[in-house]
């Protein structure tokens, strides 16, 4: 079947890809393998992932009955000998360790410098794949200087009798037409070759100005920590949006992109390149600094972010005449920098003064949230968050994201304090506004999810331990707002279920995204039968996965079990005596030092 994509040129976006025909939820437009890739430095460092190809090591079925195996000259490991003794590896491998060295002395990024050496290495080996690599823009006269600097520096030093005055080049190559694109890839891959071994030094800064520009990153599926970046030039041709309509998922060096919502015939197939739970500003901010455009999406164009609200501020005026207005920025473009106008959307007042000191202090506190300051001292952040931001609810909008963050950096506190039960119900508030956010099922609502589903899987594992002193889950009002509008999973849990159905919850969630892969599947138990349940079955075209009602059913499943107290502590409890199922206990011991009493009463 032909590609359900082509190309195509936008008067202000450029060179885009557009579908051909009519795209569905979870379809496969294109699946892509990485002109090159290397893992992230805690992946080099910790010996996570393969170091050619990027497959986690410890999972990979390989000839070598799943050894790893390590390169005895640079001592990197690899998942098998195919990779350990490539063409490109042979290549690289004598010079990785002069790379590193030289890297650090011109403050240069490994990884970023290692991808880029890579790259030049493949190039005579590769000439279809260098050759959609030099389709990539890098937009290197619009990097500081600063960044190009390390990578001069390492050209420098490859090959002392180039002139340092000498210019960098603006293109890997010379700029093509539509035509050549399409062919260019729609053309089989070549197989790669071996390499002469030869490199051009001068390549290396524009290469490491097309990495930053276009490169992607993948991710752990369910910590989202960076594992690794590659070069995936189709992938790369494709728009950016704030409202995207395809979802990337990159596993070691292949990366596959589905449609997260029905894509129209003729309709441009855009990723997003920045965080969806960003605020315009921000997202404009990041855009501009890290790929040199302004986006011009609907939602950046709308102040209130297409019904979004993540900056809204209640309009006293508008209050008080018993209406429900918001002030809000409209973000512009003035002289190549960035501003923010403020306005009300009824009324269009400016705002009063009280109003734009309200954003200043929204922007401070979100600042002091983005520092993480809750790893160093959880106590200490929870009684200062939960004084100072709260009392600001009442002029923000229900979807601020003020509030979004709030409940984000607190439930990270708690767990870190290992006060799980009162993370979950801000781990709940968290879902509940991110599903409204959020309507399709991009990363950050499976993140959102996967932090909800990870500490219902722990609290629920203390709960079967029978951990003494365990407190109850607070009640949340938050828990149907974190539901969808789906019944699919309609199981009701009793409170000796909810411990394992909770670590099937998240399970659940942590593959959320692996939703569109129909060989994903789970197997749960439900009254004593097992049942397959394969995501694409349950997945919603207007809302998340149905896991998350699940999540809710086993939270309320374990607050219930939280309601039976040990006869001996008053502690809650999980398991009851097994001959009249009436009386509860925490721990074994507590059951064995009551029988005393309780064998007296106890009938069967």
């Amino acid at each position: 079947m032909a590609a359900p994509y082509t190309f195509t040129a936008h008067p202000t976006r450029g060179r885009e890809i557009i579908a051909t025909r009519a795209l569905a939820l979870g379809d496969l437009i294109f699946s892509e393998k990485s002109f090159a890739s290397v893992p992230s430095h805690s992946a080099i460092t910790n010996n996570t992932h393969c170091f050619l190809c990027c497959l986690p090591l410890l999972t990979i079925p390989s000839p070598d009955a799943g050894h790893v195996t390590q390169c005895p000259s640079c001592k990197h490991s690899f998942c098998g000998t195919e990779c350990a003794s490539s063409g490109l590896h042979k290549h690289e491998c004598t010079l990785l360790q002069p790379l590193l060295r030289i890297s650090h002395e011109c403050g240069s990024d490994y990884p970023t410098l290692l991808l880029a050496f890579r790259c030049l290495l493949m190039r005579d080996g590769h000439p279809e794949g260098w050759k959609r690599v030099s389709c990539l823009a890098g937009h290197v006269s619009l990097h500081d200087a600063d960044y190009l600097a390390p990578y001069k520096a390492v050209a420098q030093f490859l090959e002392p009798t180039r002139d340092p005055r000498e210019e960098v080049p603006h293109a890997l190559g010379p700029e093509v037409d539509l035509s050549t694109l399409n062919l260019l890839f729609r053309s089989d891959v070549d197989t790669p070759g071996l390499s002469s071994g030869s490199v051009d030094p001068s390549l290396l800064p524009v290469l490491a100005c097309v990495i930053h520009v276009n490169a992607f990153g993948g991710t752990h599926p369910t910590t989202r920590q960076p594992i690794s970046t590659g070069v995936f030039p189709l992938a790369a041709m494709m728009s950016h949006s704030c409202q995207p309509n395809a979802y990337y998922k990159i596993s070691g060096s292949t990366m596959e992109v589905r449609a997260i919502r029905d894509i129209a015939q003729g309709e441009p197939i855009c990723d997003t390149y920045v965080d969806l739970l960003d605020t315009t500003i921000q997202r404009q901010e990041k855009l501009m600094r890290d790929k040199f455009f302004f986006c011009d999406c609907s939602r950046c164009r709308d102040p209130s972010e297409c019904g979004r609200y993540m900056s809204g501020i209640t309009c006293l005026p508008c209050q008080g005449k018993g209406d429900r207005a918001y002030i809000l920025p409209n973000i512009l473009l003035k002289d190549g920098k960035i501003t923010d106008v403020w306005g009300c959307e009824r009324c269009g007042c400016g705002g009063s003064v009280s109003d734009l000191a309200l954003v200043g202090e929204v922007r401070r506190h979100l600042d002091g949230l983005y520092r993480m300051e809750w790893m160093d001292d959880p106590a200490r952040f929870i009684a200062n968050q939960t004084q100072a931001i709260p009392p600001l609810f009442s002029r923000l909008h229900p979807q601020h994201q003020l509030r979004l963050f709030y409940h984000l950096h607190v439930a990270n506190a708690y767990a870190r304090a290992k006060t799980y039960n009162m993370a979950i119900p801000h781990a709940l508030e968290v879902c509940a506004i991110a599903r409204l956010v959020l309507p399709d099922p991009v990363g950050e609502l499976s993140d959102c999810y996967t932090q909800l589903g990870n500490l219902c899987q722990i609290y629920s594992s203390l709960i079967a331990a029978g951990t003494p002193g365990l407190k109850p889950v607070p009640p949340c009002d938050a828990v149907p707002r974190a539901l969808p509008q789906s019944s699919a999973m309609g199981f009701s849990f009793s409170s000796k279920e909810a411990p394992d159905r909770s670590v099937e919850i998240a399970k659940w969630t942590t593959v959320s995204m692996d939703a569109f892969s129909v060989a994903q599947s789970i197997s749960v138990k439900c009254k004593g039968e097992s049942v397959s349940l394969t995501h694409p079955q349950y997945l919603q075209i207007s809302s998340f996965p149905s896991p998350s009602r699940m999540v809710s059913q086993v939270q309320q499943g374990m607050q219930q079990a939280m309601k039976n107290v040990c006869a001996v502590c008053q502690q809650g409890a999980t398991s009851c005596c097994s001959r009249c199922n009436r009386v509860y206990y925490c721990t074994k011991d507590h059951q064995v030092s009551h029988w005393s009493t309780h064998k007296k009463e106890c009938t069967k």
